[in-house]
């Protein structure tokens, strides 16, 4: 089976069409959500419409989301995040609400679990430093944790013998699962990428195969940012998309 597992959409339709356009060319048909549907970009209601239409596709629940719908106070967010979550609540509707709501924090399937955060702190947990990375692979028991949320992919390894690495994702990569190693992956962002790379970011997990494949798909950034420039966002989050920072 080949899951597409990716997250931080952040209401950027543009990009999460070229996604979904891509996995519909590739018979790709199993979505997995990794939350962060809304905030920062100007499409919420297109991007949750969209998403919520794909037949059977499961999701975790992201900050933004939480924010949105009231389970996180819009007080925790820097100022440049909060902003976009005023205008996401004033154009959802409360239908749109109540399925952001209805999100779980976790969801596990066969041999890996999804949260948007880290298996510790499911919504607001950075994982950046390695050591964080390493103390959250205690907090599950499959084999792979896919987390999503500081929008740079990577893949933390701790093999059978407890030695552990980080390594860094960049362009597309292919990464071979080693049966009694255990992961936590990070799969990038589809709306707002901070890798230094614009290029939306996801990943295809082949079960099959034990095959996690990273990948990087241009999309029409001009056209978001326009949208952008009407609703009068902030020029930050309007020229971050560009620079992928």
């Amino acid at each position: 089976m080949k899951y597409c597992i990716f997250g931080d959409i952040h209401s950027n339709l543009e990009s999460l069409t070229v996604l979904l356009d891509y996995c519909k060319s590739q018979n790709i048909t199993d979505f997995i959500c990794c939350g962060d549907i809304v905030g920062y970009g100007p499409s919420p209601v297109e991007c949750i419409e969209k998403l919520f239409s794909l037949p059977g596709i499961r999701f975790v629940m992201g900050n933004h989301d939480a924010g949105v719908c009231g389970k996180l106070e819009l007080s925790w967010f820097n100022d440049k995040a909060r902003e976009s979550l005023l205008y996401t609540k004033s154009v959802v509707n409360l239908e749109q609400v109540e399925l952001l709501v209805s999100l779980p924090e976790k969801l596990a399937v066969n041999n890996f679990i999804v949260v948007h955060g880290s298996p510790r702190m499911f919504l607001k947990e950075y994982l950046i430093a390695e050591k964080n990375i390493k103390e959250n692979i205690d907090y599950f028991n499959s084999q792979i944790c896919f987390v999503g949320h500081t929008h740079i992919p990577f893949v933390f390894t701790e093999e059978k013998n407890k030695k552990s690495r980080l390594d860094g994702i960049s362009g597309n990569s292919a990464v071979i699962l080693e049966p009694g190693n255990r992961y936590i992956i990070n799969i990038g962002s589809v709306g707002q990428p901070r890798d230094n790379d614009p290029k939306l970011c996801f990943v295809i997990y082949d079960t099959d195969r034990g095959l996690i494949n990273f990948m990087r798909l241009k999309y029409n950034i001009i056209q978001t940012q326009q949208k952008m420039k009407l609703l009068n966002f902030s020029q930050f989050n309007i020229d971050r998309l560009e620079s992928g920072v």
